[in-house]
């Protein structure tokens, strides 16, 4: 006799999910301080994320313009060019539009977070 109840039990869902996750997402990680990108690399690889970190504007961008990296994570105080203009940047290129873009920063001021985002950042 099979159950009324045909919904999946919560052993089942994290079996599939599983399943999903072990297919890593590619995170385009850019920035100038080696610290924060060892951490922000540290707690993406354990959430199974596939880190290509850069602290060369233009290696990110070049590394951007040839694959797709569903995330990118730009850190806004960087030498010679900052995380707003390299974003707007990438957001020239064909498949941006399917990329999450998230500004990393600690500013909150509101003209700052709004600059950011109607320049293409998702999130910050």
């Amino acid at each position: 006799m099979v159950p009324m109840n045909t919904s999946p039990t919560n052993t089942q869902v994290g079996e599939v999910t599983n399943r999903v996750m072990n297919k890593k997402i590619k995170v385009l990680l850019f920035g100038d301080n080696k610290m924060d990108q060892l951490q922000y690399e540290t707690i993406l690889i354990s959430r199974n994320y596939e880190i290509f970190s850069f602290s060369d504007p233009k290696e990110a961008l070049k590394a951007y313009k040839n694959e797709y990296f569903p995330l990118v994570m730009l850190n806004y105080f960087i030498p010679d060019i900052n995380g707003i203009d390299l974003c707007i940047s990438m957001r020239k290129i064909t498949h941006s539009q399917s990329s999450l873009f998230l500004l990393l920063s600690d500013h909150s001021e509101e003209k700052f977070l709004t600059k950011a985002l109607d320049a293409g950042f998702d999130d910050y």
